[in-house]
């Protein structure tokens, strides 16, 4: 099954995607600014000349607004699509921490039993009776 949804939070556009019971989502097109190289002093940087080098503005983005929009869209697909494995990554151990975090509370006021099982910073979460139906 292959899902997409676009989302738009503070005027920007998210994509939420599930694609074969992995979530994955990301900001289309971030906001970026191009910079302006002084290629004497850089001259490593001159063979590159024709390709345009940009770097991401800091957006100040509201995290905890993010999450929770792309976290209840989950859910709704999720109890919608009769979901019962999904995996998802986080991009880095600090965020792998929050997540685990915010999953065990989202479990604990579920109607459904879950179970999740964490290697590094892939989770994978299912029914907790999936294998009895």
């Amino acid at each position: 099954m292959i899902l997409k949804e676009d989302l738009m939070i503070d005027g920007l556009h998210y994509i939420l995607k599930f694609d074969h019971y992995s979530f994955s989502f990301s900001l289309n097109r971030p906001p970026r600014a191009r910079v302006q190289i002084n290629y004497r002093k850089h001259p490593e940087l001159a063979l590159f000349r024709d390709d345009p080098i940009y770097e991401d503005i800091n957006l100040k983005l509201p995290a905890m607004k993010v999450f929770n929009a792309i976290s209840q869209r989950v859910e709704e697909l999720i109890y919608k699509h009769d979901i019962h494995y999904w995996s998802f990554s986080a991009t880095s151990t600090k965020k792998a921490n929050v997540y685990e975090k915010l999953l065990k509370r989202w479990m604990s006021r579920n109607t459904i039993a879950f179970k999740y099982d964490r290697v590094e910073n892939d989770f994978y979460v299912y029914v907790e009776n999936n294998f009895n139906e």
